[in-house]
C-alpha cells in the first residue's frame, strides 16, 4: 500500500468508529466532501495543518494515521 492509501484507509476507520461521516468530518474540517473522499479512497492529500485537524477531530494521534496495520 501506498503511504497516501494507508492514510486515507485509517481516516475512514478513525472516521467510521466515530460515528461520523464522511460530510460531518469534513465540514468540521472546513474541507470539501469530495477532497475528503478522495483523501480516504487513497487518491488525494491534505496539507499539513489540515491533517493535523482532521486528526484532532477523530481524536487521533497524527502518527497512528500514518502507520499501517
Amino acid at each position: 500500500m501506498r503511504a497516501q492509501e494507508i492514510v486515507g484507509h485509517n481516516i475512514s476507520v478513525c472516521r467510521e468508529a466515530k460515528g461520523l461521516t464522511l460530510e460531518e468530518l469534513a465540514e468540521c474540517c472546513n474541507l470539501d466532501h469530495v477532497q475528503l473522499s478522495n483523501v480516504e479512497q487513497g487518491n488525494g492529500s491534505l496539507v499539513v495543518d489540515e491533517f493535523f485537524l482532521v486528526a484532532q477531530m477523530l481524536d487521533s494521534r497524527p502518527e497512528d494515521l500514518l502507520l499501517g496495520e
